[in-house]
């Protein structure tokens, strides 16, 4: 929330240099959840 108020607030919001950095996009994939919409949860679940 701290970060925020500092971007509404329109100072320069400084993150460290490792925020994002997820090494290759196979090892990003492989982080992401799965999105499913309630039409696809459906089917899935039966």
């Amino acid at each position: 929330m701290k970060l925020v108020r500092q971007f509404y607030a329109g100072n320069r919001v400084k993150l460290p240099q490792d925020v994002g950095d997820f090494g290759t996009p196979e090892h990003a994939l492989a982080l992401q959840k799965p999105f499913y919409s309630k039409t696809e949860k459906t089917l899935l679940i039966g």
